[in-house]
């Protein structure tokens, strides 16, 4: 089975520079046909390469708007950095200066839900959250917290590009009322605790796991033994420090950007779902602008996209050494030890059919699933 950790073969700083490159660059590897709900015009905003207008291109009339932009990371995470390194300064480059960005990180208008909220409300015009947060909107998001579903990064990325992605992403669009400009990655998610090592379901026994408050990840880690406890992100490392839960699920970058080895001591390489996160824009906001801004918006999201996987991946080998280095137990899985993980959660197909009312089937999801790996 292909690990989800890969070894970055280049040092940081080149990677990073190739990312920058290739968001400046590259071409949008896939032209969307998903449109803002509640378009009245004529035009699909979907990015059409042979319009957008090179940087410098004066003839190309932009509209004059500012987005703001609710991050919810801090601005060493590859989430920020993809919008920053490349959203922001590609859009207002090539936008000759008439479509500016600014970025407010750490949080400033919410998380999960209350980011989409602060969007749809016009507070911001744009943010980024856990795909999994708009389940109350779209419960077919939840399909991507079905566990063990991916092998590796690649496999997840390859599954954006299958019609059964693009219709989520339009369900999103129609019942949220806002545009994914991008899939990015948050990571790929794994267990820590303070109490033992997790080497087994049965190990999981008595832990009190913090997970989203997501009827999804309530039931996996359920079905895994541990007590699940829905908690908001903002709480958890006060409660992981007070003990009112003893661990927690999240990948390699948030583990260490919010200093969590502060307060866990054990940390397994669970590897059991690929944490999307969607970049969104405003419906509303995107409708009102003309033609050629929406195509560079589009265009340029879907460039930020390409570019925010580079620093996702460039980051995960000092994200290891980093929780080696202050002092966590870093537990590696076997194949047939994820196996017995993967056998724990054999009823969440059940559950999933029983509970989530979703549009698209589970059999037509496991196929783009198959698709996806055949392609990755």
């Amino acid at each position: 089975m292909k690990e989800f950790k890969k070894v970055v073969a280049l040092v940081l700083v080149v990677v990073l520079v190739f990312a920058l490159t290739a968001c400046g660059s590259s071409k949008p590897a896939d032209t969307s046909t998903t449109t803002p709900a509640g378009n009245t015009t004529t035009t699909t905003p979907a990015a059409d390469n042979n319009t957008a207008a090179p940087a410098g291109d004066a003839a190309v009339e932009y509209d004059n708007v500012t987005i703001n932009f609710n991050g919810t990371t801090s601005d060493s995470n590859p989430i920020a950095m993809g919008v920053m390194n490349c959203f922001e300064k590609e859009l207002e480059a090539r936008s000759n200066g008439a479509v500016q960005v600014e970025v407010y990180l750490n949080s400033t208008f919410g998380t999960g839900t209350a980011c989409i909220e602060s969007v749809q409300a016009g507070s911001v015009q744009a943010g980024e959250c856990t795909l999994s947060s708009f389940a109350s909107y779209c419960p077919d998001v939840q399909y991507t917290a079905v566990p063990f579903t991916f092998n590796s990064r690649e496999e997840a990325y390859a599954w954006t590009k299958t019609d059964v992605a693009a219709q989520l992403k339009q369900e999103v669009s129609d019942q949220a009322g806002v545009y994914m400009l991008s899939w990015f990655e948050n990571g790929i998610r794994m267990l820590s605790n303070g109490k033992k090592e997790v080497t087994s379901p049965a190990d999981m026994a008595g832990l009190k796991i913090r997970v989203m408050d997501s009827p999804a990840y309530i039931e996996m880690f359920t079905e895994m033994g541990a007590s699940a406890t829905p908690m908001a992100y903002s709480e958890l490392y006060t409660a992981l420090q007070q003990g009112t839960v003893d661990g927690q699920d999240n990948p390699y970058s948030i583990f260490v950007s919010t200093k969590f080895y502060e307060v866990q001591k054990y940390f397994t390489d669970l590897s059991h779902t690929f944490d999307f996160t969607a970049f969104f824009i405003s419906n509303e906001f995107m409708n009102g602008l003309n033609e050629a801004t929406r195509n560079l918006i589009i265009e340029v999201g879907e460039e930020t996209e390409v570019a925010q996987h580079e620093y996702a991946a460039a980051q995960e080998a000092d994200n290891i050494q980093a929780i080696k280095d202050n002092g966590v137990t870093l537990y590696n899985l076997s194949d047939d030890e994820r196996a017995a993980f993967k056998a724990s959660v054999a009823g969440f197909e059940d559950w999933f059919k029983a509970n989530v009312k979703s549009t698209i089937t589970w059999e037509d999801f496991q196929a783009s699933v198959e698709e996806a790996k055949a392609n990755a």
